[in-house]
This record gives C-alpha cells, sequence and structure tokens, in this order.
C-alpha cells in the first residue's frame, strides 16, 4: 500500500505530474494499492476552487483505503512530535500525523516534503524537485 502525500495529489489533480511518477500514481490506483488519511482528504478539499473539484476529489477517493485514527493513536503521535521537538526538531502535526498512519499501517510514504526526512524511515520516499521536473525517478 501507499499514502500519497497532499502535495503529490496536487500535481495528480493538475496534470502537472512528470510521466514517471504519473505512470506510478496510476499503476497504484489500479491496483488498488492506494491508502489516504483524513488530513490529506481535508488539504487536498480545503485547496479547492470550485464545487466541482471538490466532487472529483471525493469521487476518486471513494474507491482508496481509509486510515482511521483512535484516540490511542493520536497519544502515541504526540510523542513522536515531543521527541522531535526536544531534538530541536519542529514538524508541522499534519505531517506527524501522516507519518505515523504511514508507519503503523505499513504503507510507503510518497512525498515531495522534506520535512518527512526528520523520521529517517525507509519507507517515506521523498521525491525531489529535481526528480519531479526532469522525470529522473528514484
Amino acid at each position: 500500500m501507499y499514502l500519497i502525500d497532499t502535495s503529490i495529489w496536487i500535481d495528480y489533480f493538475r496534470g502537472k505530474l512528470n510521466d514517471i511518477l504519473r505512470e506510478r500514481v496510476f499503476n497504484y490506483i489500479e491496483n488498488d494499492l492506494i491508502a489516504y488519511s483524513g488530513v490529506i482528504l481535508s488539504e487536498l478539499l480545503i485547496g479547492c476552487k470550485s464545487e466541482k473539484e471538490k466532487v472529483i476529489i471525493k469521487d476518486n477517493f471513494t474507491g482508496f483505503q481509509y486510515i482511521a485514527l483512535s484516540h490511542n493513536d493520536f497519544v502515541d503521535l504526540a510523542e513522536i512530535g515531543n521527541i522531535l521537538l526536544r531534538k530541536g526538531i519542529t514538524v508541522p502535526l499534519t505531517d506527524i500525523i501522516i507519518y505515523y498512519q504511514a508507519k503503523f499501517n505499513k504503507t510507503r510514504l510518497l512525498t515531495y516534503d522534506k520535512n518527512f526526512k526528520y523520521f529517517n524511515d525507509k519507507n517515506i520516499e521523498i521525491i525531489r524537485a529535481v526528480q519531479q521536473a526532469s522525470g529522473a525517478d528514484k
């Protein structure tokens, strides 16, 4: 399973992914390998400029696996954030939630966001801007 971060979905819906990354995302969709979180869905819906965009996003996400969080999950992910903060590293809560959901649901995280490097996790694949622009992939 793959949890695809908001920034990659934005480029996907705008038709701005390079050929290689677009094919990867299509492949994950075709093979039912996409999971999503409420945070990612909310971020996408917040950025919509029209009701039509909201409908497109909601319709696309209905076929994906939803990853829910419990009370205990929030307690645990807060501990991750606290550990980072004690090291002097500030990561947005949304990124901690997304990381936690990927890690504890055994999904790979595909993102452009460099904040995820602080988690030092081999299951996080940060797509560099140069890869996005050139079509080069991992």
